[in-house]
């Protein structure tokens, strides 16, 4: 939801292996805007990463907060951020009247096929917050659309998880701070800087994974494990398995962490609204480890 960056100075060497500009394509009737992002040598079958950003926000603020753009050229990677339309995704909780962002994910994905050759068997969405709560509903609503998906500082909303049942699952990353004042995790609704609820109830995070592993049939827990970062920040990992198919979910837990994509620098006036956060937890080479180490 209400997932704020701080905008800081990147270094031009970061993205001089990339192209990017902004494109545009009809998607339910509507013109839908989103950044693309290409490695200067595109190779056929490359992969496709659609990050989706949190409420109130667009897509270039999703590039720069995530800086997936770093590793476009070693992994022949392509990149949409999109924008939702008034800055907020229709994931589930609300009102959806006249925005279908599901059916946008899915014209995203054909466009990238049709305009860049990508391997549909290598698609991968990320979302955090708002992003992340809209990454969850695509999974509900359009099985087998992507290979691995990550949900960043988003639990399950309540409304979706009572009709949300897709019958195959992507591999699935997700991950929390368990001191989250803007999506709690003991679940109940998400809330405003000020206080006041937003939009419809959620699931506590314990149970957005018990939902999942139950859908994805995820049965065998694999691994588990507990360390502490340079900071001292606490970090849990739990890896499932299932004994009916290949797919696999990672779940991580950032003890005393706020409402942030961690591993970025935060002023101290946004910690005191949205919560502590590390810098020595890198969320984004944390899940693209994840989708690159699937089979």
């Amino acid at each position: 939801l209400y997932f704020f960056s701080y905008t800081i100075l990147f270094l031009s060497a970061l993205f001089m292996s990339v192209e990017s500009y902004r494109a545009s394509l009809e998607s339910g009737g509507q013109s839908r805007k989103f950044m693309v992002s290409l490695p200067t040598t595109l190779l056929p079958g490359a992969s496709l990463l659609i990050g989706l950003h949190g409420s109130t926000q667009r897509g270039s603020i999703m590039r720069k907060t995530t800086e997936f753009d770093a590793i476009a050229e070693e992994e022949n990677l392509v990149i949409f951020y999109p924008d939702a339309m008034d800055g907020i995704w229709k994931d589930g909780r609300d009102d959806d009247a006249g925005v279908d962002d599901v059916q946008f994910m899915s014209d995203l994905v054909d466009y990238a096929a049709n305009e860049y050759g990508i391997d549909r068997a290598k698609t991968y969405l990320v979302g955090v917050s708002n992003g992340g709560f809209m990454t969850q509903r695509v999974l509900c609503e359009r099985p087998g659309l992507f290979c691995a998906a990550a949900c960043v500082i988003a639990n399950l909303g309540l409304d979706l998880s009572r009709r949300c049942s897709p019958g195959s699952l992507p591999s699935l990353f997700l991950l929390a701070g368990t001191a989250d004042p803007v999506v709690p995790f003991e679940g109940g609704y998400v809330h405003r800087p000020d206080g006041s609820r937003y939009l419809g109830g959620i699931l506590s995070f314990e149970n957005s994974v018990a939902h999942w592993r139950g859908q994805g049939l995820w049965d065998q827990l694999a691994k588990e494990q507990d360390y502490t970062l340079n900071d001292g920040v606490q970090v849990s990992e739990t890896l499932y398995t299932s004994s009916h198919h290949d797919e696999q979910m990672k779940v991580v837990l950032v003890h005393g962490g706020g409402h942030f994509w961690f591993g970025k620098e935060m002023p101290e006036a946004l910690q005191k609204t949205f919560g502590p956060t590390t810098l020595e937890y890198q969320t984004t080479r944390e899940i693209w480890a994840f989708f690159s180490g699937l089979a």
